[in-house]
């Protein structure tokens, strides 16, 4: 739908749900695997929020489609019950040229954006391989990309911001040069984040002060190099809708 069609950067502000959640909380705090099932019903969800402005790649997880194929599905769910802007696959080779197929399906070329993609590295310093064939891909064909870098503060990065910030930059500014290197002009939104490490468990903390904290800072980063940010929104480390995840969340998507 060309009246939805959104630009990015400037003094624009665009907003899309969340990305790859393997689990589904029901309202009787039951969990359970996530299935194709969801994934319709929150691309639903997408096309009638007033406050979503495009969908995501991966709006949750299905565990009910094969791995290999299973982006078709997602695609298809977007592409068919959503008008508004989409993220390409990046999970696979495989799965951005099946992207770049479905748009020229769709519009007949990809000589101009028609979708956005998000690329993250591995900390430290590193990128899988599956995201430099989606760089190369996606940027080959002249189509945005989401160029985004996170340590995992105490882990597979250093415990404080400073020292993340300075491994999560580097690796994001490695992924940018190589998509201009592939393609001159290719269009980029700059991405960085870091959580703290919980130590019992290993896992990330989401919704934490310094995750506040990279949120503002990649914003004054993508205005230090003139790029346009991505970064996070209402996260909360809580598992309920309670007092602790309207403060996160808030706390977050206000920083935002």
């Amino acid at each position: 739908n060309p009246s939805r069609n959104i630009r990015i950067g400037e003094t624009k502000y665009n907003m899309a749900p969340g990305y790859g959640p393997p689990f589904i909380i029901e309202p009787s705090g039951e969990k359970r695997n996530a299935t194709l099932a969801d994934v319709k019903k929150f691309c639903k969800l997408v096309q009638t929020s007033k406050y979503l402005d495009f969908n995501s790649a991966i709006v949750v997880q299905p565990h009910d489609v094969p791995i290999k194929t299973g982006h078709l599905d997602i695609l298809l769910a977007t592409l068919t019950l959503t008008d508004k802007p989409m993220m390409g696959s990046s999970v696979s080779e495989a799965a951005a040229r099946d992207s770049l197929k479905l748009a020229k399906m769709i519009w007949g070329q990809t000589a101009e954006p028609v979708m956005i993609s998000l690329v993250d590295s591995l900390a430290p310093l590193q990128y899988a391989a599956e995201m430099v064939d989606a760089i190369l891909i996606f940027a080959a064909a002249g189509q945005p990309l989401i160029i985004h870098s996170a340590c995992s503060l105490g882990t597979t990065g250093p415990i404080t911001i400073a020292g993340s910030l300075v491994i999560s930059n580097a690796t994001t500014l490695a992924g940018i040069c190589l998509a201009q290197l592939i393609k001159p002009g290719t269009p980029i939104v700059y991405g960085l984040g870091g959580s703290p490490t919980e130590m019992k468990t290993g896992s990330y903390v989401n919704g934490s002060p310094e995750d506040a904290k990279h949120t503002a800072i990649v914003t004054a980063m993508g205005r230090y190099y003139n790029i346009p940010c991505r970064s996070q929104g209402a996260l909360t480390e809580s598992f309920g809708l309670d007092y602790q995840a309207g403060m996160e969340s808030a706390v977050m998507l206000a920083t935002a």
